[in-house]
């Protein structure tokens, strides 16, 4: 066995330092206030973490750079309607809130 052989059989039996990668599996935050609601158009507005995706009924939202955010959205169907606002972060973790509005016929 040469001496570089043997160098190496040493270097590969030494114990390397062990590294847990922690993976983010916690959801973002997301409060969502109470919808204010003007005949149909609902405006919905929170606060989740900087960073974080939100969609408002499937349709993206901007979120300012504290995690706020305002969407307003148009509800087309009478009676009572459910608006799911969800929150993604850059782990792919998600949180949901729905929010329950009526909409009457003028």
């Amino acid at each position: 066995e040469s001496r570089v052989e043997a160098d190496w059989v040493a270097l590969r039996e030494q114990t390397l330092p062990f590294f847990e990668v922690l993976a983010d599996t916690t959801p973002p935050t997301l409060e969502v206030q109470n919808p204010t609601q003007l005949g149909n158009l609902i405006i919905i507005q929170g606060t989740t973490e900087p960073g974080v995706t939100i969609t408002v009924n499937g349709e993206a939202v901007d979120v300012a750079g504290d995690g706020t955010f305002r969407k307003a959205v148009t509800l087309n169907r009478v009676g009572q309607n459910t608006i799911l606002i969800r929150a993604t972060d850059p782990a792919g973790n998600k949180a949901e809130v729905r929010k329950q509005v009526f909409v009457e016929v003028d």
